[in-house]
């Protein structure tokens, strides 16, 4: 049993777009691709804020499916952010 919890919060850990896409959603539609666009930056910011104070590391930086090799120095950490439709 604990081998099945381990290997579900494994899954679970690597984030709510990978969750989605692998485990969820066949044909994401293009809709469904912009919003978890929108929710895997939103994913990484809270990462960074809620476990590490705000620094920013590597696994942050790096694009989704690349190796961490690949992330360079001048990386950024980029977000997508939704436009409100109707402010209140």
């Amino acid at each position: 049993m604990w081998n099945v919890i381990r290997c579900v919060n494994s899954e679970m850990c690597q984030g709510p777009v990978i969750v989605t896409s692998q485990y969820l959603v066949e044909h994401p539609s293009a809709a469904l691709r912009a919003r978890m666009r929108w929710l895997e930056g939103t994913y990484k910011v809270r990462n960074s804020l809620a476990h590490r104070l705000g620094m920013v590391e590597m696994i942050d930086v790096k694009p989704p499916r690349v190796p961490i090799e690949s992330v360079k120095d001048k990386d950024t950490l980029k977000a997508v952010w939704l436009k409100p439709k109707m402010f209140i």
